[in-house]
């Protein structure tokens, strides 16, 4: 989900270079805020505390142990750059 404030600064750009992006691991806020955007995609049947619970419960199994399982975030640099 975009920002209201930004959406026109992404979508009236003609191009977005890779160097106007970072790249940073997400804090667990951002995370979560990650889960509850997501949820109207990947909650097929469940409430949103059950699939918050679910992703809860995913980051402890094998496949994401370790560092295995990384919610990223992407920020316009130059909004950042101050």
């Amino acid at each position: 989900m975009l920002l209201p404030e930004y959406s026109d600064i992404l979508f009236d750009t003609p191009t977005m270079r890779l160097s106007d992006l970072s790249l940073y691991v997400a804090t667990r806020e951002q995370t979560v805020a990650s889960w509850k955007h997501t949820a109207v995609e990947w909650a097929t049947g469940l409430t949103l505390d059950d699939y918050i619970d679910r992703e809860w419960i995913g980051e402890k199994k094998e496949f994401a142990r370790d560092g295995k399982l990384i919610t990223w975030q992407v920020r316009l640099a130059f909004f950042f750059a101050h």
